[in-house]
């Protein structure tokens, strides 16, 4: 009843930090999403630098068209791995 298997990872993840870890995680999750999303895009075969921001409009177009759900599980993984390995990084 909580939704994906995403938010499930999450609450997870904030059930066992504390308040300001909480915090941590939302931002290194965050950061960690944007990274791997450039990351996918760059490496893309079919993508070069100046034809980036157009594949990212085709790509959303398409998704959002078919009411897919953004999938965000690995960006919570890597968020939540650096909060628990590096605790006093930020």
């Amino acid at each position: 009843m909580l939704g994906g298997g995403d938010v499930k990872l999450l609450t997870a993840l904030a059930v066992a930090l504390p308040p300001l870890g909480t915090c941590r995680l939302v931002v290194a999750t965050a950061i960690a999403g944007g990274v791997l999303g450039v990351a996918y895009l760059l490496l893309s075969p079919r993508t070069s630098p100046i034809l980036l921001l157009g594949r990212v409009a085709a790509i959303e177009s398409w998704r959002i068209g078919r009411r897919e759900p953004l999938p965000y599980g690995v960006a919570i993984a890597a968020g939540g791995a650096f909060v628990l390995l590096f605790p006093g990084s930020f």
